[in-house]
């Protein structure tokens, strides 16, 4: 159960730390005096800026097509990345990390995708062995790994398992509640007036009604509260010195639980924020630290920029700020306090609803159909004021039932909202299509009880690994260390290679830590990948290989799945359904294509000369081949030791060393073995005749042999190479939708049970802001939805729902 621990904002804010030193140095020599109030400069704002805003940060949004599934079934997603100060498209990562998790956050499924253009699509299939329950989909990028897993993307989804549902189905338990307390400004201080939100819910995470009372370790009652919208609301109460407190909580079953109220700070700061009519906010400061006048600081900040800062000092402990709220810009600002030892003490969210949003509208002739009917759909996409524009959008169309009550996210709300708090946002749609004078109120509420930030420059900068990110590809990383003693490797050099027709390749050199990293953006499903030093001088070394998804967790956000006796029947139908689609269907579900890639050519791109062996004569040795045809390769022989030497092309020289020898992409550092390898096993002899660099390692030329299959054609390995089945990125699924067009497919005796009719993730509208698109009903009757997300080049999103039925 939840009770009442205070958050410690210094705890939360290291992030600020990183620039308090600038801010007690330039403030007050680059200040502007306005009612009091000392507002920083332009030229202080931009020092701050530069501190706040090292590097680009990512959000990443999923639309899913829906949220409710069958062992069998084919989990469909699209995934938006966006810049996350302005939240418009951002082609940065090339690659997306999605995990399904269990109720104890444990990976069961886990799959890369590929980005591209700042979108990327894919999906995972239940498998059998997956019990009943919650689970929750999770993505994120490399980048995002250096921030806090809770603003990873998370969307909670169910999956029931006919044969692994534990025991048969039965009514609903008793309801669990659960409570949770938020001081605002993160401590309760004191003898200091305090506002306290709190937040009852079930155990699905619904906000339900409460009452409740604060009480004094005399029994006294001391403030009573009662829940409101989505079971938050919030009280005020001043904490006497050396008094306990707890809060006593009477749930809608009657039942009262008793949550100890802990950590009340005898000094320290409060902070209180108000509306100050329809253009400004008040905000109060107030500490029992120090009667003398001192100086407090505010910071308004909106991912990691500053839009605010001002300095005041205290009369009588107290401070108050007013700010313009046309000075904040859209979305989820941070207030952020400082004391005089420019230390951050306080801090706490304000919202404001953004204005020019992503219109989208679906048109159809009718909106009943028959079963196997064609249903054609016009896609308008247009800003605020109506004009169209070009979007990015997705559109997923599947049966609503029991068990499909809900849609997924919504990609405006999890932008501009979600993507800034923890945990899953009850009712997003409600902060942004509601009006009246209780929206605000709710959204305060929210924000006080779910409102923490992420943003941690200066924690990120203090980390012993810095996840960088993947703009080419997919990147894999590992360390060396000696055998021997066990120690981290420095500067030794490390090959990668996945060796096949379009082999990738990629060397780089340990750092102090033994850490190497590969730039790996070509491969494609699972592949063996080979890695190995040059045992001909780095014989000695152990090679290991990271785990390139995170392995940080928030606490879990799936909710305790409750089964419903009602859902008997319905489930019989959808279990017999999807068993049938899948045995119909498996061959059609089961096509597949490589993502879309700008660059297919080897990684030293085009070869100074090229060798198709089978153009020549073909001799039976490859020490022939080499002395006969290829004059760029030089054949030595010392006491039985072959050696090559590569011709230097631009200086008409040949270098001493010898080349880098591939064989499918596989280093052979023994020239020995090549020579002893059957030339009629290879097709094809590309030669660069150059120094070639690949990142800090270089090397005196290359001589890259192909073999007609690409699968080394039996040459040996070295038995110290680290072999590993790699899963790279995912290939692509073909969504399938049989096509209903003549009277004789109507009549077809194959059965169509699929509950989603259309699933298309890369919808793209005209200048006119218009597209057409067209799907076929299946054999399944009932209510459909349709849900379109999507967005526009200038940051515009939006999201809508339409309905249609089907009929017999």
């Amino acid at each position: 159960m939840s009770s009442l621990i205070p958050c410690t904002p210094l705890k939360i804010n290291r992030k600020l730390k990183a620039f308090t030193c600038l801010l007690a140095s330039l403030f007050l020599l680059t200040a502007s005096k306005t009612n009091g109030q000392l507002y920083n400069s332009p030229q202080t704002e931009n020092e701050f800026e530069l501190v706040l805003h090292p590097s680009p940060e990512e959000k990443l949004f999923i639309h899913l097509a829906k949220s409710f599934y069958l062992p069998g079934e084919i989990i469909w997603f699209k995934l938006y990345v966006t810049d996350a100060y302005v939240n418009r498209p951002l082609s940065l990562s090339k690659v997306a990390y999605t995990e399904l998790l269990d109720s104890a956050n444990k990976p069961v499924l886990q799959a890369k995708i590929t980005l591209d253009s700042s979108t990327g699509n894919g999906s995972l299939v239940v498998p059998a062995y997956l019990p009943t329950g919650k689970y929750v989909l999770r993505a994120y990028t490399n980048l995002m790994k250096n921030y806090d897993p809770g603003y990873y993307f998370h969307q909670a989804i169910t999956i029931i398992n006919p044969a692994k549902t534990t025991g048969s189905l039965q009514p609903m338990a008793a309801a669990n509640y659960t409570a949770g307390f938020f001081p605002e400004g993160g401590q309760l201080v004191s003898g200091l007036p305090n506002n306290v939100a709190f937040k009852v819910q079930d155990q699905s995470g619904i906000g339900i009604n409460a009452t409740g009372v604060v009480i004094d370790q005399y029994n006294d009652t001391i403030v009573r509260f009662q829940t409101r919208k989505f079971g938050m609301s919030h009280f005020r109460f001043i904490p006497s010195p050396g008094n306990k407190y707890r809060a006593m909580i009477r749930y809608p079953d009657n039942k009262v639980t008793t949550y100890p109220i802990l950590d009340i700070l005898d000094k320290g700061y409060t902070i209180q924020l108000n509306e100050s009519g329809f253009s400004q906010l008040s905000i109060d400061i107030q500490t029992n630290t120090d009667p003398e006048p001192q100086f407090v600081y505010l910071v308004a900040h909106a991912r990691q920029k500053i839009s605010i800062s001002i300095a005041i000092q205290t009369t009588g402990g107290r401070a108050s700020f007013l700010i313009n709220k046309k000075d904040l810009p859209e979305g989820v600002s941070c207030f952020t306090v400082f004391n005089k030892n420019k230390e951050a003490v306080a801090e706490r969210l304000y919202f404001i609803r953004p204005a020019n949003n992503l219109n989208l509208s679906i048109n159809m002739e009718r909106n009943e159909f028959a079963t196997r009917s064609k249903i054609e759909s016009k896609i308008t996409a247009s800003d605020q004021s109506g004009k169209p524009v070009s979007a990015d959008i997705s559109m997923a169309a599947w049966l609503l039932d029991s068990f499909e009550a809900k849609t997924s996210s919504d990609i405006r709300s999890y932008l501009w909202l979600g993507s800034d708090i923890k945990g899953i946002i009850e009712s997003p749609e409600y902060y942004f299509n509601s009006t009246g004078p209780e929206v605000a109120e709710v959204t305060d509420n929210l924000l006080l009880t779910q409102g923490w930030r992420k943003l941690n420059p200066a924690a990120t900068a203090n980390r012993a690994t810095l996840y960088i990110p993947e703009y080419a590809g997919h990147i894999i990383t590992g360390r060396i260390t000696d055998k021997r003693t066990g120690a981290a490797a420095k500067g030794i050099v490390a090959y990668l290679s996945v060796p096949g027709e379009r082999f990738h390749f990629s060397s780089c050199r340990s750092d102090e830590k033994g850490r190497i990293l590969f730039d790996c953006k070509k491969i494609v499903g699972t592949e063996n990948i080979i890695v190995q030093t040059n045992k001909e001088s780095d014989n000695e070394y152990r090679i290991e290989i990271d785990n390139p998804f995170s392995g940080n967790y928030m606490s879990s956000m799936a909710p305790p799945l409750v089964i419903s006796e009602k859902w008997k029947e319905p489930l019989l139908s959808r279990v017999t359904g999807s068993q049938l689609l899948n045995a119909f269907t498996h061959t059609q579900a089961q096509q597949f294509f490589l993502p879309n890639f700008s660059d297919t050519t080897p990684f030293f791109g085009k070869p100074d000369n090229t060798y198709l062996l089978d153009d020549y004569t073909r001799f039976y040795t490859m020490e022939e081949v080499m002395r006969e045809y290829v004059p760029e390769v030089q054949v030595r022989k010392s006491q039985s030791v072959f050696r090559y030497r590569m011709l230097n092309l631009p200086y008409k020289r040949f270098f001493e060393s010898n080349p880098l020898v591939l064989l499918d992409g596989v280093p052979v550092f023994d020239i020995n073995k090549i020579i002893a390898f059957d030339p009629l096993k290879v097709k094809r002899l590309d030669i660069i005749a150059r120094k070639y660099l690949q990142g800090a390692v270089s090397f005196d030329g290359i001589a890259s042999y192909s073999t007609y299959e690409g699968d080394l054609a039996g040459f040996v390995l070295d038995p110290n190479a680290l072999i590993i089945e790699y899963a790279g990125l995912q290939l692509q699924r073909q969504f399938y939708s049989p096509v209903y067009e003549t009277s004789e497919d109507r009549k077809s005796r194959l059965p169509d049970f699929r509950n989603v009719l259309y699933w298309e993730p890369a919808i793209k509208t005209n200048k006119d802001g218009n597209n057409i698109v067209s799907f076929f009903s299946s054999d399944v009757p009932g209510r459909y939805a349709i849900q379109l997300q999507g967005i526009t080049p200038s940051g515009q999103a939006g999201s809508q729902v339409f309905y249609f039925t089907v009929k017999r």
